[in-house]
């Protein structure tokens, strides 16, 4: 099995190039900047560029809690009343489940459809809330492209985002979908949406850098001689220079990084998670192992300990639910930067990102105990 099961993504476009100065560290001297990242027209999936009927499950819900709602949401009597009118609304268990008119979508306020949209989010029936396209709020101005989608659609759109942590989000695509003539269009607006905020991450050395602490750091003891001679020969150059860390990664996570996973014929291999993501990071070759969640469990019992001091390239953090469940995982790097898939789906990147940010996103929907692992090797 080939160690690259990824296809380089769309050239990536800078929306901002100045880059930021990170802390001091064991990891060095870092500059970062973001990057957005696209998947090609190939990775869209047919079954997303297809408009779905408009559906709002509030499961638990009675009708005092939903009058609740929209009292929060601020909405006008007048859509209070569309939306307890019984052709549209009914009870189907526990659940009190909407079919909306397209007109009353298109026309809340932003504080109304972020305040409904956060609820919806809560249940996973709701798909284009629950897991909503996103992109980091600095990132925002260059979402939408006017090369790929028309001023007229912008437009429309635009309306639409809401915030939610650091992010905004876009929720409405059933609502865009129809208005767009051809499929060549409506692949086009969503490899838009699928655009991912990233970082770009620079090592910056010169000949005052300890660059055998740098080589300590970067290789974990057992890589180090791959990676000193490098950081050793862009320090010694008259001015220095910056590394791209995607070089001073080891092998899985260099091949992966910036990349999606490619549509293959066994579906598992298109699951590959942040799970299988974590436990793949210092691998030499992919183990598919880790697709299975008792594997995972394995691993992390067998393979490394719980760990609460100061952390370092390799550590792993997992997302802890009140239940128990382990609902993310990454791959801590340097500077409060992680490695991570943000989900198994084939339109995710690998990618580099804040740990804030992530921490901010997957709590949205409650509140999570953040662990960490070490491997027991190192």
């Amino acid at each position: 099995m080939p160690a690259t099961p990824a296809a380089k993504s769309a050239g990536p476009a800078f929306p901002n190039e100045t880059a930021e100065t990170g802390h001091p560290g064991p990891w060095g001297r870092l500059e970062f900047s973001r990057i957005l990242i696209e998947p090609t027209e190939e990775f869209i999936q047919p079954m997303a560029t297809q408009p779905r009927p408009l559906r709002w499950v509030f499961r638990g819900y009675s009708e005092a809690t939903l009058e609740a709602l929209w009292q929060r949401a601020g909405l006008t009597e007048e859509q209070r009343k569309i939306l307890s009118t019984p052709t549209i609304r009914e009870q189907q268990g526990d659940a009190m489940v909407l079919q909306p008119p397209a007109d009353l979508v298109l026309g809340l306020s932003g504080p109304a459809r972020t305040a409904i949209y956060i609820a919806l989010a809560s249940f996973p029936e709701n798909g284009p809330q629950n897991d909503a396209y996103r992109i980091h709020a600095s990132a925002a101005g260059q979402w939408l492209d006017p090369d790929l989608i028309s001023p007229a659609i912008i437009s429309l759109v635009r309306p639409l985002l809401y915030p939610l942590g650091p992010n905004m989000m876009f929720s409405d695509a059933d609502l865009i979908l129809p208005r767009l003539a051809t499929q060549g269009e409506r692949v086009r607006f969503i490899k838009n949406l699928s655009r991912r905020s990233a970082l770009l991450v620079q090592l910056r050395v010169n000949a005052e850098s300890d660059t055998a602490a740098l080589a300590r750091y970067w290789g974990h003891g057992w890589r180090s001689k791959d990676v000193e001679p490098f950081i050793e020969s862009v320090a010694h150059r008259p001015q220095g220079g910056a590394i791209d860390i995607v070089h001073l990664l080891p092998p899985v996570a260099r091949a992966l990084l910036y990349t999606y996973p490619l549509p293959v014929e066994n579906p598992d291999l298109s699951a590959r998670d942040c799970h299988w993501t974590s436990l793949n990071f210092f691998k030499a070759t992919p183990d598919d192992g880790f697709l299975k969640p008792e594997r995972v469990q394995q691993a992390l019992k067998e393979d490394y300990f719980p760990y609460s001091g100061e952390l370092a390239l390799g550590d792993i953090a997992i997302l802890i639910t009140p239940e128990g469940e382990a609902i993310h995982s990454c791959v801590y790097v340097a500077d409060g930067i992680v490695f991570t898939k943000n989900g198994s789906s084939p339109s995710v990147p690998w990618m580099l990102t804040q740990m804030a940010d992530v921490v901010s996103f997957y709590s949205l929907k409650g509140p999570l105990e953040l662990r960490y692992y070490r491997r027991k090797i190192l």
